[in-house]
């Protein structure tokens, strides 16, 4: 199913807006509750693989031809929201914490889930395994 332009862009200010509006709410309320990543995924990488893959997405973005599945732009927009806390705060603020996982953020969850239902995707599509 193809997504209007309007469609997308409104999903994708949306993921944004939603994600920094949670930020902002916990910054505000719960300053104790945060923990600013200066590195990539969960503090596992280094903040610059973000970056890359940003970018190599936008890239793929602007270079396909057929219709893109709107989970990609999720993801987008999850990680642009991410870069922007890097931009704003030194790093990315995360403030969910669950047992012994790292602190992450709604971005962080968009952009895991979206990930992993692409992957899913993808392999339930395959008929030859």
């Amino acid at each position: 199913m193809t997504k209007s332009p309007f469609q997308i862009f409104f999903t994708f200010l949306s993921v944004v807006l939603v994600d920094q509006v949670s930020k902002h709410i916990v910054l505000q309320n719960f300053p104790d509750h945060i923990f600013v990543n200066t590195k990539g995924s969960w503090g596992i990488l280094p903040s610059w693989v973000s970056l890359v893959g940003i970018l190599g997405l936008i890239f793929y973005i602007a270079k396909e031809k057929k219709s893109v599945p709107i989970l990609l732009y999720l993801i987008l927009a999850a990680g642009l929201s991410n870069l922007l806390d890097r931009v704003v705060y030194g790093g990315v603020v995360d403030f969910i914490s669950i047992g012994s996982f790292p602190v992450f953020n709604l971005a962080d969850g968009i952009i895991t889930a979206g990930t992993a239902l692409l992957l899913f995707q993808e392999l339930s599509t395959k008929k030859d395994l």
